[in-house]
């Protein structure tokens, strides 16, 4: 899978590590286990390897969610990561 997630399980945030042949903008989006969406951003990069931080993720209760990366072509990467307590 083009997309990396660490560290998983986490506690506040998140490193998330896209790999593209070619430039494009990736949507990253994270949901609950319900399929509600609780934070987007979009992104443009150069081929190769892209890199985001998420500390948006601090107020969010311990669980699991999805983590979507979709580029502009629609091809859509998912991981499952678990938030845990300090």
């Amino acid at each position: 899978s083009p997309l990396e997630i660490s560290p998983n399980p986490f506690i506040d945030k998140l490193a998330v590590s896209y790999q593209n042949d070619r430039a494009t903008s990736v949507q990253l989006s994270v949901f609950s286990t319900y399929g509600n969406l609780l934070f987007s951003v979009k992104h443009g990069f150069d081929s190769g390897s892209m890199q985001i931080e998420i500390n948006e993720l601090s107020s969010l209760p311990p669980g699991f969610y999805f983590i979507h990366c979709k580029d502009d072509t629609g091809r859509i990467s998912s991981k499952r990561v678990v938030k845990i307590r300090e």
